[in-house]
């Protein structure tokens, strides 16, 4: 069916419980295990620690168009490269022309400040998380922060996004940060990404927004658009992984020939205003549960798909995926 237009207003009191629909338990815990990151013997979580800002212990860098400067022993400058090699608090202002900023501290807890930081590069990622036990993005209040990746890049491996992950990274504040993607995805991590809070425009040529493990958004302003991938995605298949969580927020999703919402185990909607403006499919999943919030949905195929996907053939089968929610009010 062609040009689905579905709207769903949820009612938020309403809670579905159907054991059967989550067979693997994607979410039974509140510990997730990492087997992917730098630190695999670690468990990452979210804290309310990580987004308290030291403000005594701060250490500046300064993007100053074609140099970078910083009084920190932690920070490496290698002409337009400044590499974060220890945990603490750092904040990042300036503007580079064809530059990055790089985060090496293995099995550190690394807070960058993002205070009208604006970074492109022409040959990679101008933001790439090397080493880290965690990483939390602060977008400072009243600021506008932008990257931009090249659209090709010289290495053939990582990072492969404008911003790009090996560690569990989140963002939090009420700035706001403009991600351009024009080689692949806009942000990603091979890890899990959290959005506490913030306004984060993404544009990608693939995946707008991945977290391989998981993705959480809790609040903020969210815009994210792919061309040839999906908005938000999650794609690890290992048991415990692949899922995507909207607890609160507005987003505003939109895909060329993807899907807005791709995670491979489960996709759980607690709260948030979502509108999917355009799409093949508004959300696909193998266990799909809506249990708040609402969802204006705008779809040449399928508005909810509940699948593990296609068969030999490109056909979908009766797979055991389910779908929940409360529609019609």
């Amino acid at each position: 069916m062609k040009n689905i237009f579905v709207l769903f207003i949820v009612i938020t009191g309403t809670i579905f419980i159907n054991v059967a629909c989550d067979p693997e338990r994607v979410l039974g815990g509140t510990e997730v295990e990492t087997e992917n990151s730098d630190d695999s013997s670690s468990t990452k979580t979210e804290s309310s620690s990580d987004y308290i800002w030291n403000s005594s212990d701060v250490k500046i860098i300064t993007f100053n168009g074609s140099s970078i400067s910083s009084s920190s022993s932690d920070v490496k400058i290698n002409g337009t490269t400044a590499t974060i090699s220890a945990g603490g608090c750092y904040s990042i202002s300036g503007s580079l022309s064809n530059g990055q900023l790089i985060v090496d501290a293995p099995s550190e807890e690394v807070k960058i400040q993002l205070n009208e930081a604006t970074v492109s590069n022409s040959t990679t990622s101008p933001f790439y998380i090397k080493k880290a036990s965690k990483v939390i993005v602060f977008l400072a209040e009243g600021t506008s922060n932008s990257f931009t990746d090249a659209t090709t890049y010289s290495n053939s491996d990582e990072p492969n996004s404008c911003i790009f992950s090996n560690s569990y990274l989140a963002f939090t504040g009420t700035g706001t940060l403009n991600v351009t993607g024009k080689y692949n995805d806009g942000i990603s991590s091979d890890d899990q990404i959290i959005i506490n809070n913030g306004n984060i425009n993404v544009t990608a040529v693939d995946d707008g927004i991945r977290g391989k493990d998981y993705l959480v958004i809790s609040n903020g302003s969210i815009s994210s658009t792919s061309n040839t991938g999906h908005a938000l995605k999650s794609d690890n298949t290992d048991t415990g992984y692949g899922y995507i969580e909207i607890d609160g927020g507005k987003l505003t999703l939109a895909s060329t020939t993807g899907k807005g919402i791709k995670a491979v185990n489960k996709y759980t909607q607690n709260g948030g205003d979502i509108i999917v403006t355009k799409s093949k499919e508004g959300i696909e999943s193998f266990s799909i549960n809506v249990n708040g919030g609402s969802l204006n949905i705008t779809a040449s195929n399928d508005a909810v798909n509940a699948t593990k996907g296609t068969v030999s053939g490109g056909t979908e089968q009766n797979d055991g995926s389910c779908r929940m929610y409360e529609e019609g009010h």
